[in-house]
């Protein structure tokens, strides 16, 4: 059980990780996106990422 809990403490910080460096990398790129561009981005996103868990 500790190793089940250590594996997804492990998942979990290198998905931030990843998605740090994704920002970071974002950021440096720039660009020009409206919110209402980046809101349908992110619920778009977050509909596939449950639909993903939901499998």
């Amino acid at each position: 059980m500790l190793r089940e809990g250590l594996r997804l403490v492990e998942e979990r910080e290198a998905k931030l990780a990843r998605l740090r460096e994704t920002l970071e990398a974002s950021i440096a790129r720039g660009g020009n996106v409206s919110n209402d561009e980046l809101r349908a981005a992110i619920e778009t996103r977050v509909a596939e990422l449950k639909a993903k868990r939901a499998k």
